[in-house]
């Protein structure tokens, strides 16, 4: 089940649902008599990645997720758990390099918290995704590599989605002071999960990407790029998230 909701996950994102698209545009045209339909699919695909890939569209998009919770306020807290998210491991590479961006956002962000609550643990979840090591000792690693103590960490490495993680959570940190670090398009539906665990951790989302411009910005500001989708999946990748939770929660 795991795997796929993964699969139908990928497939629904912008980049390759919109080619799926193109492609049945290409063969609504060439091999039927529905030469306008295939057209209009073809043009309102096109246009939809086009929009997609522009910056103040997908910052936009980010937003309505991002905005939804403040930086952590330095509360004082029991736990810290931060939430997984990739890596590979390449032991030549220095630890910063093996991580992906939001999990090196992510285990920066509960060093951080870490130091100004050394009394805390810091929990790391998230399993291996075919690696020879879990997302969660990665993390760690990385915590270790900038002064954490290796016994205020604790590690959850199984847990494959956020549901688990919150599940493995409850075990350890029910009726204690907990902060939640995860990325900040992630939080909306991170904390809708631990809430239904009975959870109510205080949020410390982080690699923000909706983030305010001032001032006149310069042409190539407004032009499409790669880096620009990648953001707008994440948010897609979020809405379908919160979509099929409120599916299950309804059944």
């Amino acid at each position: 089940m795991f795997a796929l909701k993964k699969i139908i996950g990928t497939w629904l994102m912008p980049l390759p649902f919109l080619l799926t698209l193109f492609i049945l545009a290409a063969l609504l045209y060439k091999l039927t008599r529905y030469k306008r339909s295939a057209q209009t699919l073809f043009c309102s695909s096109f246009i939809t990645l086009l929009l997609l890939s522009l910056d103040p569209v997908a910052t936009r998009l980010a937003a309505t997720l991002e905005s939804q919770y403040p930086s952590y306020q330095h509360q004082a807290v029991d736990y810290i758990h931060v939430l997984g998210n990739a890596h590979t491991t390449v032991d030549r590479l220095p630890i910063t390099s093996q991580l992906s961006p939001a999990a090196l956002a992510r285990t920066t962000e509960g060093v951080r918290i870490y130091k100004l609550n050394p009394t805390a643990k810091l929990i790391f979840s998230g399993y291996s995704g075919g690696d020879i090591n879990s997302n969660a000792k990665m993390n760690a690693r990385l915590a270790i590599a900038l002064g954490v103590p290796k016994s205020a960490i604790i590690l959850l490495e199984q847990p494959q989605d956020t549901i688990e993680e919150a599940i493995d959570n409850k075990n350890i940190t029910q009726g204690k002071q907990l902060v939640l670090v995860t990325s900040a398009t992630h939080m909306p539906r991170a904390m809708k999960i631990f809430n239904q665990q009975g959870l109510f951790p205080i949020p410390a989302p982080t690699a923000h990407v909706s983030k305010t411009v001032t001032g006149i910005q310069p042409l190539h500001y407004y032009f499409p790029r790669a880096q620009h989708l990648a953001v707008s999946e994440k948010v897609i990748h979020e809405w379908l998230g919160l979509a099929w939770l409120s599916l299950k929660n309804n059944q």
